[in-house]
C-alpha cells in the first residue's frame, strides 16, 4: 500500500491506496493507482509492504500531479465550497460541465475544498445523471 498526501499539507488526512499483491520473483515493477490527486500539486508518497502479516515502511518519494491542460480546470480551487452549517458532507462531488466552457464538455470531480481531482472529456454535453453511493 502507499500512503500519500500533499507535501505542503503535512497535517492533512493522508490517503491510502488499496493493497496490491505482487510476487518479487516475477515482478520487478508495479503500478499502483492513486486517486483524488489535486491538479498540479506536489505529493509525498510512503510505500509500505506486508510480509507474513507484518507491515513495514519501505521508502518515501515525492511527485507532482499533472495538469489537465484546461486553464479553467487548473485554477485553484475550481469551485467555492461553502461550509454551511458545518463541513461539506462529501469527500468528492461529480458534476457535468455543459456548454458554458467552449473548449471542454464532460464530467469533473472536485474534492470537498473545491479542487479538481478527476475529469473526463466526452466532447459533448453530458446532461443530468444520478450517482448513488
Amino acid at each position: 500500500s502507499v500512503m500519500y498526501y500533499r507535501s505542503s499539507e503535512t497535517k492533512s488526512q493522508p490517503l491510502w491506496t488499496a493493497s496490491t499483491p505482487w510476487n518479487t520473483s516475477v515482478i520487478s515493477k508495479i503500478k499502483i493507482p492513486m486517486y483524488r490527486l489535486r491538479v498540479d500539486e506536489e505529493y509525498t508518497a510512503k510505500v509500505h509492504i506486508e510480509v507474513a502479516g507484518e507491515t513495514s515502511f519501505v521508502c518515501t518519494s515525492t511527485f507532482r500531479s499533472s495538469k489537465t491542460d484546461y486553464d479553467f480546470l487548473d485554477k485553484k480551487p475550481f469551485a467555492n465550497v461553502t461550509n454551511y452549517k458545518g463541513p461539506p458532507g462529501f469527500d468528492v462531488l461529480m458534476t457535468d460541465m455543459g456548454e458554458s466552457h467552449d473548449d471542454f464538455q464532460g464530467i469533473i470531480m472536485i474534492d470537498n475544498e473545491g479542487y479538481v481531482v478527476w475529469y473526463y472529456y466526452s466532447g459533448h454535453k453530458t446532461g443530468a445523471f444520478d450517482q448513488d453511493t
